[in-house]
């Protein structure tokens, strides 16, 4: 229900540009997270 009312896009789940962009934008988290620190 809360994905339903609040998500932005659709990304298919079987297209390896979705996969692609979620393996970059966790990296970039975890880049971000980690400069935080220091």
């Amino acid at each position: 229900m809360v994905y339903e009312r609040l998500h932005i896009i659709d990304l298919p789940k079987d297209s390896a540009f979705t996969w692609i962009l979620c393996f970059f934008t966790q990296d970039l988290v975890y880049y971000l997270g980690h400069r935080a620190v220091h």
